[in-house]
């Protein structure tokens, strides 16, 4: 299995997890009283912290940038897929019923999720490096009218 299966694999897991725990919790909540839009609230905020933790050391193993920047960035993730997931809902509900809406939400978010989660949240290298493959490995000099660029290209020509 390749890395990128196992994290998939591993991403879905966290993922069920996370839903069992948010439903679980709100269906206590509201057992005990609680007010449903409340209870939603608390738990599917509850089942996110969860998940980031979960992601950021099991599924993606990332563990070497801060985590309150991968929070932030998480947090931004979550936001947009519940936008996402609360569009597709409200656009397709009417046409085919809520259920085969939130199927299609669900397998929406869970691809948004993913590849925002391996790509940006959790990846320690997000911070986009370009190297031209020619000087990999060479320290950039400080500028001076010696290492000018028209300089350096007659010189390493």
């Amino acid at each position: 299995m390749t890395s990128l299966h196992r994290q998939a694999v591993r991403f879905i897991v966290v993922g069920a997890i996370g839903t069992g725990v948010d439903g679980l919790l709100f269906a206590a909540l509201v057992l005990v009283g609680a007010d449903p839009r409340l209870a939603n609230i608390l738990s599917y905020s509850s089942s996110a912290v969860l998940g980031f933790w979960l992601h950021r050391s099991w599924t993606f193993g990332a563990r070497d940038e801060h985590p309150g920047k991968q929070a932030v960035r998480f947090t931004l993730m979550v936001g947009a897929g519940l936008l996402l997931s609360t569009t597709i809902v409200w656009l397709m509900a009417p046409l085919f019923g809520p259920l085969p809406a939130k199927l299609v939400a669900i397998c929406a978010t869970l691809t948004l999720n993913f590849t925002v989660s391996k790509w940006l949240v959790f990846n320690a290298g997000s911070r986009i490096q370009f190297q031209s493959s020619r000087t990999a490995g060479t320290p950039i000099k400080p500028y001076s009218s010696e290492n000018s660029l028209p300089e350096q290209l007659i010189t390493h020509n």
